[in-house]
C-alpha cells in the first residue's frame, strides 16, 4: 500500500549521518521489488565534509523518481528557490512548474545559471565543505566542554547542524522556551516526527560568527536543560 517513500539522497536529515553503502543498495531494491516511487531530498546532497557517497537517485529506477532540494543551502539567502526534477512530467505538474517560474526573478535565475555553467560553483562548494567542517569539528570540542554528559551526539558528516540526545529526562518545550526568551533558537526534535517521537532530541546550528558567542550559548543550552529536568 506504500506507493511513495521519502529519503534523504546522501545524508539523514536531521541528524546529519551517513547510510552504510549496503543499506542503501537494499533500500534501492526493495523501491525497485514494490514498484516504489522515491522522492528524493538532496538539500544536503552537496555539503558533504568528506568525498560524496553515491546518491540514491543514481541506485533506483529513474522511472519512478523525483528529486527536489533548493540553491539556498548552497548559495545563501540570495537564491531562495527550490526545484523538483522528474522524467515523468504529466501536463498538470507541468502547468503549475510554468506557472511558478514566471514569478521567480530572471535576473537572479540567469545569474545562478552563469554560476554553473562556469563551474565557479565546484570552487564555491569546496570552500564551503572545508568551512562546514571547520565549524563542526569546533562544535565537536566545545560540546564536550560546556554540555560534558548531559549531551550525546555523533559528529555529522555533512551540513550545518548537530542533532544531539539528551542523556538524562528533559522537557525540551521548556528548554525551548528558555532558550528563546534569551534569543537562542533551538529545534526540538519532535518537529521532526508526526507521532511524537524524538522528545529527547534537539538540533542546533553550528554556524556560529565567533567563538564568544558559541560559548555563550552552548553555557545557556546546559543551564536550560539543567533546569528543565524531570523527576
Amino acid at each position: 500500500s506504500v506507493h511513495l517513500v521519502l529519503l534523504s539522497s546522501r545524508v539523514s536529515v536531521p541528524a546529519g549521518v551517513s547510510m552504510p553503502a549496503q543499506d542503501r543498495v537494499a533500500i534501492a531494491h526493495m523501491l525497485d521489488q514494490y514498484g516504489c516511487w522515491l522522492l528524493e531530498n538532496d538539500t544536503f546532497g552537496e555539503l558533504g565534509f568528506h568525498e560524496p557517497q553515491v546518491a540514491l537517485r543514481e541506485l533506483v529506477n529513474p522511472e519512478r523518481l523525483m528529486v527536489f532540494s533548493s540553491f539556498e543551502k548552497v548559495l545563501g539567502s540570495e537564491a531562495p528557490y527550490g526545484y523538483l526534477l522528474s522524467r515523468r512530467m504529466n501536463s498538470e505538474l507541468q502547468r503549475h512548474f510554468l506557472l511558478r517560474s514566471f514569478r521567480l526573478s530572471p535576473i537572479r535565475q540567469r545569474a545562478i545559471a552563469r554560476l554553473y555553467h562556469s563551474g565557479r560553483i565546484d570552487q564555491h562548494l569546496r570552500g564551503l565543505r572545508q568551512q562546514l567542517r571547520q565549524q563542526a569539528d569546533e562544535m565537536c570540542e566545545r560540546l564536550d566542554q560546556h554540555l560534558g554528559d548531559q549531551m550525546a551526539y555523533r559528529a555529522p558528516a555533512a551540513g550545518a547542524a548537530f542533532w544531539l540526545n539528551a542523556t538524562r529526562a528533559v522537557d525540551m518545550r521548556q528548554v525551548f522556551q528558555r532558550l528563546l526568551s534569551q534569543q537562542v533558537v533551538i529545534a526540538p526534535g519532535e518537529l521532526f516526527s508526526i507521532s511524537g517521537l524524538h522528545q529527547q532530541h534537539l538540533r542546533l546550528s553550528h554556524t556560529f560568527q565567533g567563538q564568544p558567542n558559541l560559548d555563550i550559548v552552548l553555557a545557556a543550552l546546559s543551564e536550560a536543560l539543567r533546569k528543565a529536568q524531570i523527576g
